[in-house]
């Protein structure tokens, strides 16, 4: 089956936050307190019976911390969060986990405030470790959820310095930025650390947005895999943000665009449903000085 993949791509490292008027700290907690462990419960899962409690010492540089307990299997608890429509949003958090089967998934997720959920894998994370997510608030209410299924015996969870920030604007060192309106960037997608592919990049004129300029991408079925190298300084944070819509996808199997090998967590977004341009912003925490990927592919 035939598939074209339409998108542009602006790729920004952030190296430090400036003050502007319209930033807002929406949710911002240290858990030194008790005080928001009755806003943690299941609100949009299914039963669940993951216990929220506050550690006075189990934080990072053992001060407080949330922490999360579970007897196995489903492990699900959420907390409400709002925002404007339109607003761009940053979800920082200290995480670790214990007794956690790793052969099973664990996820921290933005869910409902974002129409496509941003999530990150956090079952290997047995030290304090920060982690980024970002997106675009579509919806004016959602949760944070983390979730997963694991095998029987007690698991815990443990979240510290978590702030949900919207419109955050910052001191912007851009590395990779193409309207593609012409094909110059052309060249450099290809396949790099995945298997071999046969994915075609090309430009097209007219099939972006509003008639402008894309990078288009054909595949006659199959694995649709295609990638492009970016470098980025180790403790900056990072934000991808693109336009994408996708053509005669199996909307039963997933299409993914992901940043890997720059990020200890690699973030990722399913775009398969997507037949109008949509705009799609992916943030997270460069942690290695290196050669790293966004991918298009399954």
């Amino acid at each position: 089956m035939r598939k074209i993949l339409y998108s542009l791509f602006v790729l920004t490292l952030i190296s430090g936050p400036l003050l502007a008027q319209d930033t807002r700290v929406v949710y911002s907690e240290t858990f030194e307190t008790a005080d928001d462990v009755s806003e943690w419960g299941v609100f949009v899962g299914g039963t669940g019976f993951t216990a929220p409690t506050q550690n006075a010492t189990a934080g990072v540089g053992s001060t407080g911390a949330l922490e999360l307990t579970d007897g196995g299997f489903a492990f699900l608890i959420e907390r409400p969060i709002t925002a404007t429509v339109g607003e761009e949003y940053s979800l920082t958090f200290d995480v670790k986990t214990l007794a956690w089967d790793n052969t099973r998934t664990l996820n921290v997720s933005v869910i409902g405030i974002d129409s496509l959920p941003k999530s990150v894998n956090v079952s290997n994370i047995t030290e304090f470790t920060t982690i980024t997510l970002g997106g675009i608030v579509t919806n004016a209410s959602g949760h944070i959820q983390i979730s997963g299924g694991n095998g029987g015996g007690e698991n815990k969870v443990w979240l510290d310095n978590i702030s949900f920030i919207v419109n955050q604007p910052f001191s912007l060192s851009t590395y990779f930025e193409e309207s593609f309106e012409t094909a110059d960037d052309v060249s450099n997608w290809s396949e790099y650390v995945g298997a071999d592919g046969f994915t075609e990049p090309s430009q097209n004129a007219t099939a972006g947005v509003s008639g402008t300029g894309a990078l288009e991408f054909t595949d006659g079925g199959f694995a649709f895999l295609i990638e492009r190298p970016i470098t980025a300084t180790v403790g900056t944070e990072y934000s991808l943000t693109f336009d994408v819509k996708t053509l005669a996808w199996d909307n039963t199997r997933t299409l993914n665009v992901s940043v890997i090998g720059i990020d200890a967590h690699p973030k990722s977004v399913n775009v398969s449903n997507i037949t109008e341009f949509t705009t799609i912003r992916l943030g997270g925490y460069s942690y290695e000085c290196k050669r790293s990927y966004p991918i298009i592919g399954r």
